[in-house]
């Protein structure tokens, strides 16, 4: 989801598994600071949280998540504050990018309710939620992504 190798995005999902806290610092960082990652920014707390911090507050974090990236996907642009605008004609490649990506984002978010779920004791919801996200999207493209379905699948079973 994160556009360079060296980008600081990258880096916080690139540990969001091998050092959740340090993950959730970097990602905390980049929530404070304005651009169009914001909600992937929060996406990224929200795993964190999902695993280090009380479930209520991450769910707290991945509603707000989930809905900066239903904002851009329904836009396919953000403003520098992260907000969603409408886009001031961009070449429509561009904002179809900018739609997919955000829609990737929303099928995580997806994935880490059902994290949530198995969180608070309802392993049998997790299990639905996530039979009904590989029968309507499959498995991801994305390799990480595929790691956290994988993995997310693995602990519920």
């Amino acid at each position: 989801m994160a556009e360079t190798a060296a980008s600081p995005l990258l880096r916080a999902w690139q540990l969001s598994y091998l050092d959740p806290s340090a993950s959730l610092a970097l990602a905390r960082s980049l929530c404070a600071e304005p651009g169009a990652h914001h909600a992937e920014a929060q996406l990224l707390v929200a795993l964190g949280e999902a695993r280090l911090a009380p479930p209520a507050q991450a769910q707290l974090t991945l509603d707000a998540a989930r809905s900066g990236l239903r904002a851009a996907a329904e836009s396919g642009a953000a403003d520098e504050s992260g907000a969603a605008t409408a886009p001031a004609e961009p070449a429509e490649p561009v904002k179809r990018a900018e739609q997919g990506q955000a829609e990737r984002g929303l099928r995580l978010c997806d994935e880490l309710q059902a994290v949530l779920l198995r969180r608070q004791g309802d392993a049998e919801a997790s299990a639905r939620l996530q039979a009904l996200l590989d029968a309507r999207h499959g498995a991801p493209s994305d390799a990480l992504h595929r790691f956290i379905a994988h993995n997310s699948r693995a602990i519920t079973c």
